[in-house]
């Protein structure tokens, strides 16, 4: 048997955005690898048709695309490049799934975020765009040039207007606003559809193509998490706001006649972590009507570092309308019907990480027994074998551990070494995730599978304010570091007690984001751990309030405080872990990017410096250019980089 390498996670491949045509005879999804020479990503469309996978494209940057009809796929890439520097633009291709070469149809000078399609010659996309420059859609090469010359000349200065006034591994957004156009492609024309002051969250269009339901407002200075939703005649161009009253609405559909929306209340009785609902419109009253309270959140929390791109789980098909729950630690797909009623489609052991309906029947991304993805149908047989894992390695199954906690009924998971000897001793590593209001489950992630290949027990739990349940369960409002912090350490306990192989001397401890948080709660309230790795962590909730791109609304509703209320500051304070810097002893690697919006660099600047003060063994790694989805999603080199220097730092301490 060999064991795993740092670099195994390499060798995956990526499924997203699949989807089928409207004959549903033929399934398109992009197949994502991995180029670590050139330290990015290979992204390709494949076509499955007559029980044969085939590459479509080969220029190794498609990645976005839909169907233009049944046999042709319309594609953005980037084949032809600007030569302006700074250009905003984007290109777009058709191809025949029968083959021959890709078509340059148009191009438009914006980023496009989404495209539907109204008809093979007629599509609506969003694109973001500059409120200084309204116009800049229908600019020529020469005028297009010269505003990036202007922007180019002015990059020494930003002035900001706004909060957010930035967003998570990307740039400024004063002045930006998500717009919607129309593109005719025979005439190479584009209109806007919305106004530029106005901010498109997203779109949908009626099966017939003439009318578009939108989620988004206007705002001005604070944006406001309320959203409305509006339909717009696609012949008229006629935009008329529907709904009433402040809800944080994500999104709405067509059902037959019925406007159909995923929501929650702007008050909920949870806060933000409340699990949104499947409601009714009623575009006379402009009210709410829930159809489905599904118990458990729409979507997928389910946490894995072996995925890239995504595909829709909230979708409108067959005269239905579909959406994922996270239960517990695995989806389920569930349907809503035109009479409102609901059945569930498949409980799916595993993570469903995109689906479709195709010759008859469900297909699905999914992640299943610590395996890479793969395409399945809804029992679970493979329809693709893109990871063909090495025989030779043994991919380690986590038993799973159930225990209690004041009577809290919690889960977790244990991994052991490959020949695991009861009667020898092992360090222990225990991994917390993000969220809070995620979930971990049995699905693959490389960086356990590692430590557990390199001689660590690995134990992971969904402390109270995870994913997976009720909403009672995911609020832990004004409670950070207490009962999670509780749940946290009772599992260690009941861990240490399974397994009497650990050493209680050699216990690490990591986590990122959230679990980056709980770790530096962590190192200033106990000593037990002999090492730590914090990473993109918060430590000091009343820098991060004004810092982070969602700080002044995530930090007031997740501690109950904020700092228009100066009494305020002392709860803020008490729930940062640099408070009790003179508790901390842990040797602690910090880890963080530099273009990490979500949990900004200065909090790991913080805790360094604490730390480093006191003669405390500790290490910064910063990834410049990198953000807050680094272990996701970062470019390879800095992936395999922190991988790297995790490693060292646990066999630095731990062995």
């Amino acid at each position: 048997m060999k064991k795993m390498t740092a670099d195994y996670w390499q060798n995956y491949n990526y499924i997203g955005n699949l989807s089928s045509n409207d004959k549903q005879d033929t399934l398109a999804y992009v197949l994502s690898r991995t180029d670590f020479k050139k330290d990015r990503y290979k992204h390709n469309i494949w076509i499955y048709q007559d029980n044969r996978h085939f590459q479509l494209t080969s220029f190794d940057d498609e990645s976005t695309y839909c169907w233009l009809s049944d046999d042709v796929i319309l594609f953005t890439s980037n084949r032809k490049k600007s030569k302006e520097e700074g250009l905003p633009k984007t290109d777009f291709f058709t191809i025949s799934i029968h083959g021959g070469e890709a078509k340059h149809v148009f191009s438009v000078p914006m980023i496009i975020t989404d495209m539907k399609v109204m008809n093979s010659n007629e599509v609506v996309l969003s694109a973001v765009c500059d409120v200084r420059y309204p116009d800049l859609y229908k600019a020529n090469k020469e005028e297009c040039a010269t505003i990036a010359k202007n922007e180019k000349e002015e990059n020494f200065v930003e002035i900001i207007e706004q909060i957010p006034f930035y967003t998570n591994g990307g740039s400024f957004l004063s002045n930006k606003r998500n717009r919607l156009f129309h593109y005719k492609i025979d005439k190479k024309e584009i209109k806007p559809l919305t106004k530029i002051d106005f901010q498109v969250s997203s779109f949908q269009l009626n099966n017939e193509r003439s009318k578009c339901i939108i989620v988004g407002d206007k705002f001005k200075d604070v944006v406001d998490l309320s959203q409305n939703v509006y339909e717009l005649d696609l012949t008229s161009i006629k935009l008329k706001k529907l709904s009433k009253g402040k809800h944080m609405t994500v999104s709405a559909y067509y059902l037959g006649n019925e406007i159909i929306v995923q929501t929650k209340p702007y008050d909920a009785l949870f806060g933000l972590n409340q699990n949104s609902v499947i409601a009714r419109l009623d575009t006379k009253s402009g009210q709410f009507e829930t159809l489905v309270d599904p118990v458990y959140s729409i979507g997928n929390s389910i946490n894995s570092d072996a995925r890239l791109l995504g595909s829709p789980l909230v979708q409108s098909i067959n005269g239905e309308l579909l959406f994922t729950l996270n239960v517990e630690d695995h989806s389920r797909l569930v349907a809503l019907n035109k009479q409102g009623e609901v059945r569930v489609i498949v409980d799916w052991k595993g993570s469903i990480d995109g689906y479709t309906y195709f010759n008859n029947q469900w297909i699905f991304v999914g992640m299943i027994n610590q395996h890479p993805q793969e395409i399945y149908d809804i029992n679970q047989q493979p329809l693709t074998n893109i990871n063909q894992t090495d025989d030779s390695i043994v991919f380690i199954k986590p038993e799973v551990i159930e225990y209690e906690v004041d009577q809290r009924k919690l889960k977790g998971w244990v991994m052991v070494p490959p020949k695991f000897n009861p009667k020898k001793k092992y360090p222990a590593i225990l991994n917390i995730h993000g969220g809070p209001k995620t979930i971990y489950s049995d699905v693959l992630i490389h960086e356990m599978q590692l430590w557990a290949h390199e001689g660590y027990v690995v134990m992971f739990t969904n402390p109270t304010g995870a994913d997976g349940q009720d909403n009672a369960f995911s609020d832990i409002r004004g409670k950070y570091g207490t009962i999670d912090y509780d749940d946290l350490m009772g599992f260690v306990d009941v861990v240490l007690e399974h397994y009497p192989a650990i050493d209680k001397k050699r216990l690490g401890v990591t986590g990122g984001s959230y679990g980056g948080f709980m770790t530096n709660w962590i190192i200033g309230h106990t000593q037990r751990f002999a090492c730590a790795i914090t990473q993109r962590s918060i430590s000091n909730w009343t820098s991060f309030y004004g810092v982070s791109d969602i700080g002044y609304f995530f930090t007031r509703d997740q501690q109950q405080a904020t700092l228009q209320k100066p009494l305020d500051m002392e709860k803020l304070w008490w729930h940062s872990p640099i408070k009790y810097l003179s508790n901390m002893k842990t040797p602690t690697l910090i880890i963080h990017s530099n273009k990490d919006y979500r949990c900004p660099i200065e909090q790991g600047y913080q805790l360094f410096t604490g730390l480093k003060e006191k003669n405390i063994p500790t290490k910064l790694v910063m990834f410049h250019h990198e953000n807050h989805d680094l272990s996701r999603n970062g470019k390879p080199k800095a992936r395999q980089k922190r991988l790297d220097e995790m490693l060292a730092w646990f066999n630095q301490y731990l062995k």
